[in-house]
């Protein structure tokens, strides 16, 4: 279990507590440009369209479950959440965006 939190100025925020490679509180940085992609790719997708549940909640902690929220410049948020993977393309195509920016951050622990 993790959260990951993606900020315009490039700053980002991990807080992993299980079954994560890294357990804690981390920070880092990425581009600007990066998180100018990032948000492209979010208005591509179009998230705000999709629907805020997909799937049943699992009965047990042992189905995956994601859930990605944005907040748009005018204030606004979306939140989708999808358990057990079966939700739309856009949804996953924008989960391994995000898991795959985690690998381009420069972390520094947080104190």
């Amino acid at each position: 279990m993790y959260d990951i939190t993606y900020h315009r100025d490039g700053t980002v925020h991990y807080r992993g507590s299980e079954h994560v490679d890294y357990v804690g509180e981390r920070r880092g940085h990425l581009p600007a440009a990066d998180f100018v992609a990032l948000a492209r790719f979010v208005d591509q997708a179009s998230f705000r369209a999709l629907d805020d549940v997909y799937g049943r909640p699992p009965s047990s902690s042992d189905v995956p479950s994601i859930a990605v929220r944005v907040l748009y410049v005018d204030g606004s948020t979306k939140s989708v959440t999808l358990h057990d993977r079966f939700g739309p393309r856009e949804l996953w195509a924008l989960q391994r965006v995000l898991d795959g920016l985690m690998l381009e951050v420069q972390w520094v622990t947080a104190p």
